[in-house]
């Protein structure tokens, strides 16, 4: 990250906000926030940062409705679905939107996300700043890192400088203001 203080966050859905180990929920019609992230969400919210949740999704699919089970749709600003929008990361018009609706200047925005292509070189790409959520495969819960090969995400964001966090509750390892 370039040190710069982030004003808002873009922030992905899937594995980001939820548990990838968590069920899938036929009731929302996706898996349910993890409520790890829960405090994250409320501190980032409380000092003042945008939260603009930026999901690429199905037609049949409203992550407001999951949010809402949550309790923290209030949190966002607002809520980014491709297939509201009909457009998706890695377009840059995808990013465009996300920056229009965080309302600063892309360097302000930190986007988050699980997607080395969508949520770390796209946003990388329009100067916006990243976080890979690289969350721990359950059959293999360790990664040796003499083994990570040089196009396994942990390596690509690391060689960017971008920082690598096994869950959201970890943000604050990284972001200087919520420390």
């Amino acid at each position: 990250m370039t040190g710069l203080l982030p004003l808002a966050a873009g922030l992905d859905y899937g594995s980001t906000l939820t548990n990838k180990a968590s069920p899938y929920d036929l009731n929302i019609g996706m898996r349910p926030v993890d409520p790890r992230v829960l405090p994250v969400l409320y501190r980032m919210h409380e000092a003042g940062i945008s939260l603009v949740l930026a999901s690429n999704t199905r037609p049949d699919q409203d992550r407001r409705i999951a949010l809402q089970q949550a309790g923290i749709l209030h949190l966002f600003a607002v809520i980014l679905e491709s297939a509201r929008l009909g457009v998706a990361k890695p377009a840059e018009v995808f990013y465009r939107l996300v920056e229009a609706a965080a309302g600063v200047p892309p360097r302000q925005v930190v986007f988050i996300g699980n997607n080395m292509k969508h949520d770390v070189e796209g946003p990388l790409r329009y100067g916006m700043q990243a976080v890979l959520v690289k969350q721990p495969d359950s059959q293999n819960p360790v990664q040796d890192p003499a083994k990570l090969g040089p196009d396994d995400p942990e390596m690509r964001a690391s060689s960017l400088g971008v920082p690598v966090i096994p869950n959201l509750s970890h943000l604050f390892d990284v972001i200087p203001l919520l420390k």
